[in-house]
């Protein structure tokens, strides 16, 4: 039999794109152009830590950087402890600093696309807090049952349009609206089509893994080092004021929520 010469370099281009997309972001995020789009929630594997399944949250710290996940709750954690500092301490300068060091929710639910021509490949679809509180509207409701469930579950119904306004900065802002389809359908009728999608579940502990304290402090010492806002900080506790002339300019605060969903989706 001869050797299939350009599937097997579809294999390696495969292999060695694995976990990366457009921008250099994880392949296996769902990231979406304005459209409509048919969409199943996947049940995350029995294994994950997930008690808020289906849906699995992380924080993170956007100010340091896109991929600093805050440790788990309980664990030690510079940025909070410095953030906990700066809030006791209560001058305007300090609570401005505190507030730039909060992370920010993700909430990350795995889905299949009815629409891709791979239909058992399982993407991960990073939510913010308008299509969470969506769901979770109705995962609580018992008229709908549960949505996510491989047998008798609802398919969604997700439309991304342009809302026709903009931040200041121009980012255009995104509308995403998820709205449950009225009849139950199993997840897949082939049993091996199942199979393969729920084995292929991407681990979102290796697409965003928690950082360890070592790492959340160097990047916690150069945002500090940066003179944020004019003024640097003492790890101990203490601020001091630095020279106007050597501030920074503060961020447009006003689009980091959309900004964040473009630095996770691509």
């Amino acid at each position: 039999m001869a050797i299939d010469v350009a599937a097997l370099k579809a294999k390696l281009d495969k292999m060695n794109n694995q976990g990366k997309g457009k921008g250099n972001f994880p392949s296996h995020l769902w990231k979406p152009d304005y459209g409509t789009y048919t969409v199943r929630i996947v049940p995350w594997p029995d294994d994950m830590e997930a008690p808020e399944r289906p849906f699995v949250e992380r924080w993170f710290y956007y100010g340091l950087g896109g991929r600093m996940v805050a440790s788990n709750l309980g664990d030690p954690d510079p940025v909070r402890e410095l953030r906990d500092l700066l809030f006791a301490d209560r001058t305007p300068d300090n609570l401005e600093l505190a507030k730039k060091l909060r992370p920010k929710m993700r909430a990350f639910v795995p889905i299949i696309v009815r629409d891709d021509d791979n239909k058992t490949e399982v993407k991960i679809w990073s939510i913010g807090q308008g299509v969470y509180k969506q769901l979770l509207g109705y995962l609580i409701d018992t008229d709908w049952g549960d949505i996510t469930d491989i047998e008798k579950g609802r398919d969604l119904t997700v439309k991304i349009t342009d809302s026709g306004k903009k931040f200041p900065d121009g980012t255009v802002i995104r509308d995403v609206n998820a709205t449950c389809k009225p009849n139950p359908t199993p997840l897949f009728e082939d049993q091996d089509d199942l199979k393969v999608a729920l084995e292929g579940i991407p681990d979102l502990d290796e697409i965003y893994p928690r950082c360890s304290y070592e790492k959340l402090s160097d990047a916690l010492d150069r945002f500090v080092d940066g003179g944020v806002s004019g003024r640097s900080v003492t790890r101990g506790g203490a601020t001091s004021a630095r020279s106007q002339e050597a501030a920074a300019p503060a961020p447009k605060t006003a689009s980091l929520e959309d900004e964040f969903d473009s630095l996770l989706n691509g």
